[in-house]
C-alpha cells in the first residue's frame, strides 16, 4: 500500500502534471478574468518549477554544507550507501555499471580505504528484467569485494523497495 501511495504522490508532484492541469483548466475556463490569472499562473509555474538553478538553490537552503574527508572524525561504524547508483539494465551483466550517482559507491570505498568507516552497508533491492537474479546491493557488494574490501566489512541489505 505504501508503495502505491508513494508512486501516486511522486506522479502528482511532478511539475509537468501541474502545468498540464493548469493548461487544461485554462482551456476550460470561460471567464476572461480567470483565464488571465491562469495564464500568468501557468507561466510562473513553468518558470519556477522547471528551472534547475532555482531548484538547486532551494535544495541548498536546507542541506548542511558537506564535510571534507579531513573533517571526519574516524572511525565511523558504517558508511550507508543508498541504492540508485547503478544501471542494472546495462550489459554485460558481469560488472557494475555506474550512473550519474556512482560517486556514492566510490566515496564509500574511499572512506573505507582511508580508515574513516569500519563497514560499508549497501541498501537496495532493485532488480530488473535484465538481471532478475541479483539485487543492486548484492552487485555492489560483489564489486566492493573485487576492490579488496574484506567480506566482514561489507553488508548488503537487498530486500528494500
Amino acid at each position: 500500500m505504501y508503495a502505491i501511495l508513494s508512486a501516486i504522490a511522486s506522479f502528482l508532484v511532478q511539475p509537468v502534471i501541474w502545468i498540464t492541469f493548469l493548461l487544461i483548466s485554462l482551456a476550460l475556463v470561460k471567464s476572461p478574468r480567470w483565464a488571465r490569472q491562469l495564464r500568468w499562473t501557468v507561466i510562473a509555474v513553468a518558470i519556477v518549477f522547471t528551472n534547475p538553478w532555482l531548484y538547486h538553490t532551494a535544495m541548498l537552503w536546507w542541506e548542511p554544507p558537506p564535510l571534507t574527508i579531513a573533517e571526519l572524525d574516524p572511525p565511523y561504524d558504517d558508511a550507508i550507501v543508498l541504492g540508485g547508483f547503478t544501471r542494472l539494465w546495462a550489459t554485460p551483466t558481469d560488472r557494475l555499471h555506474l550512473n550519474g550517482d556512482g560517486n556514492r559507491f566510490a566515496h564509500a570505498i574511499e572512506l573505507y580505504r582511508l580508515g574513516k568507516v569500519r563497514r560499508i552497508v549497501f541498501v537496495s533491492g532493485g532488480k530488473t528484467s535484465s538481471q532478475p537474479e541479483i539485487a543492486e546491493a548484492d552487485l555492489a557488494a560483489r564489486t566492493a569485494a573485487r576492490f579488496d574490501i574484506p567480506p566482514e566489512a561489507i553488508v548488503a541489505l537487498n530486500t528494500s523497495r
